[in-house]
């Protein structure tokens, strides 16, 4: 059977034409690849009110005096095949290399504006850079993924394909030993080899074994031990946030007979059930290739959260991916297209990665999938909520719950532990926090060297992977009269780290209310103190320099994120700051916390970078990044 992939093209070509169409599928325009020909060009694209014919050329380096040829040649041949259409088509053309320079892309760009202004071009490499010009192709525009701390070259296949769909699969595969079984389902076992893996992803074995030298060869795996395991899952993570900043196409779709909010979880389940029971059937032999089976769908995106357990936005048209787009799977879910332009009931995507997002699909039995982790850690600390405060990544996601928070339609930044900020004494009473911990589910993870050693207190039973670690101020100097770092403490028999300037995260906490009406299914509602949003952004402001990279990245966004939150209240937390935060806190951290507007964010660097890429969907940009924080820093603490 003849191949769909131009035949002119060698290996690394197909890779390149691949990922160009990928990238115009994902901006919801239809692709047409051409068979082997000498007159006509690669691949055909109509994105409705355009269509374009596309010519790529790959070069083994991305050097000037190798692209512009390339690109020359790319030219003629795209206004040669376009010459061939009666209809208005757009010529095209493209050159991809490994890694092309940004300073040589302007300068190839510039010199197709020169000699070939009516033909639209692109400049594309392996590390998600990515520059067209003319005729609306802007949009598929985006920045280089964050390159290797460890410097490791790249061999061998393209890095973009990292981020294929079947190595997405697969990928979740190597995290599932670290995510709950209630939030992923991936076969779940000790991989010693591509072979092995592939048995248990259903892949080929060279795909498996293409996908494992990938990871390899950028620094991704430890084989040491004998086993498949990932290294570095931040910095990957955020590679894969990169890979997938594209354009998704939405398709509005209203309720044929509005049903109410269970809707959506009652159409799902009859669909599937139907398409389990068809499955079930002996298959028709007479039916042929003709007879296509219905396509997967699944809830997502807050949606799912909602079911997961995270119900940390109302409000939200729920989202419906679905393997391709049917009228008759609508029709059987009660969905249509028409008339919903204007306040749509659901939203309807289509995935490109269908492998990577319909296999690992969670089943949900009419309850939330995650058990309320930690709802387990607020009942063990009940005695001492008072005294207590929630903070990191658990502050930020519970001040959508506060009533001067505004309403935000994007998720939260995900965690699975939980600090807990506690002060140097507890109030006594019969029991202590360990016990209590104890007899809730937890258990103890001793970590490290010091005494007593750092501990997390882990939910044993839940299989959520989540955890508990508690941290009081250091005051005074860091070592002890015998030298050592007073790294740890013993607080009602549990293990505090002691970290600098944790105090100014106990100064004024605020309470939000946890109650069945947000989530917490708690019989009675309980009032957990967070910590205040001014102590927060102080605090990642005076700790900055003790952070790597990639965490520094992740606390921008949370500064980011938390200005987004109160962005109605600045005025609010600066009074908060004035009266209350500032004149708890040493004169020397206040001028630090009062120049982090212009010294963090005077200008873009390489953190706002990176954190702008963490956003995926969102596409925030890093001048916009940069502009928000300046501004909402400058505003509270001036």
């Amino acid at each position: 059977m003849p191949s769909d992939i131009h035949e002119r093209a060698g290996p690394p070509e197909k890779e390149f034409e691949s990922l160009l169409v990928d990238l115009f599928r994902r901006a919801g325009w239809r692709v047409r690849q051409q068979f082997p020909s000498d007159s006509r060009a690669d691949l055909i694209v109509d994105s409705r009110d355009k269509k374009f014919i596309v010519e790529l050329k790959r070069s083994a380096e991305g050097r000037r005096d190798r692209l512009i040829p390339l690109l020359s040649q790319a030219i003629l041949q795209a206004q040669a095949a376009a010459g061939q259409f009666s209809e208005s088509v757009i010529p095209v053309a493209v050159v991809a290399s490994r890694h092309i320079p940004e300073s040589v892309a302007k300068q190839v760009k510039e010199f197709a504006l020169s000699h070939a202004p009516n033909v639209g071009i692109g400049v594309i490499d392996s590390e998600g850079f990515r520059l067209f010009h003319g005729f609306g192709l802007e949009k598929l525009n985006s920045e280089r993924s964050a390159p290797s701390h460890l410097g490791l070259p790249i061999h061998g296949e393209s890095s973009s394909y990292l981020f294929s769909d079947l190595n997405q699969w697969m990928m979740k595969i190597l995290l599932g030993a670290s995510i709950p079984e209630s939030l992923l389902s991936v076969p779940r076992n000790e991989y010693r080899s591509g072979r092995q893996l592939a048995q248990a992803a259903r892949v080929s074995v060279m795909s498996a074994s293409r996908f494992v030298r990938q990871l390899s060869s950028q620094g991704f795996l430890d084989e040491r031990k004998g086993s498949l395991r990932l290294v570095r899952i931040e910095e990957l993570m955020q590679r894969w946030l990169g890979a997938s900043r594209r354009n998704t196409r939405e398709i509005p779709v209203r309720w044929i007979i509005p049903g109410g909010k269970e809707q959506l979880l009652s159409a799902v389940r009859s669909y599937s059930s139907r398409v389990h029971a068809k499955l079930s059937q002996p298959r028709n032999p007479q039916a042929g290739r003709l007879a296509q089976s219905s396509p997967r769908i699944c809830i997502g995106l807050f949606a799912a959260a909602d079911l997961l357990g995270f119900k940390f936005v109302h409000g939200v048209a729920p989202h419906l991916y679905h393997e391709r787009l049917d009228p008759d799977a609508l029709k059987q879910l009660g969905l249509s297209v028409e008339n919903a332009e204007g306040r749509p009931d659901v939203y309807i995507r289509i995935p490109e990665n269908e492998e990577a997002v319909f296999r690992p699909v969670v089943r949900h039995h009419g309850r939330p999938l995650r058990k309320c982790a930690i709802c387990r850690l607020i009942v063990a600390l009940e005695p001492w909520l008072t005294q207590v405060v929630i903070i990191g990544g658990w502050a930020h996601r519970l001040y959508r719950l506060h009533p001067s928070a505004q309403h935000i339609e994007y998720l939260p930044l995900t965690t699975l532990d939980t600090d807990i900020a506690v002060p140097a004494r507890l109030k006594v009473i019969d029991t202590d926090v360990r016990e209590r911990l104890i007899a809730n589910g937890f258990e103890e993870e001793r970590l490290g060297q010091d005494q007593p050693p750092a501990t997390h207190y882990r939910l044993g039973d839940a299989k959520t992977g989540f955890y508990a670690e508690f941290l009081t101020p250091l005051f005074g100097a860091e070592h002890g009269r015998d030298g050592k770092t007073k790294a740890t403490r013993r607080i009602a028999d549990i293990v505090s780290q002691q970290p600098r300037h944790l105090e100014i995260l106990l100064v004024a906490p605020w309470t939000v209310s946890l109650s069945g009406s947000n989530g917490f299914p708690f019989e009675r509602p309980k009032q957990a103190q967070i910590a205040n949003p001014v102590s927060f952004l102080a605090h990642k402001v005076l700790i900055h320099n003790k952070r790597t990279r990639i965490k520094f990245a992740k606390d921008v966004l949370y500064i980011h994120d938390t200005l987004e939150i109160f962005g109605a209240r600045l005025d609010d937390l600066k009074g908060e700051w004035r009266t209350q935060v500032k004149l708890r806190i040493h004169p020397n951290a206040v001028r630090k916390i009062r120049r982090s507007a212009t010294d963090l964010f005077g200008q873009v660097n390489d953190a706002i970078r990176d954190a702008a890429r963490m956003t995926g969907a969102r596409k925030l940009s890093p001048e916009g990044v940069r502009e928000r924080c300046n501004f909402g820093l400058a505003q509270i603490f001036s």
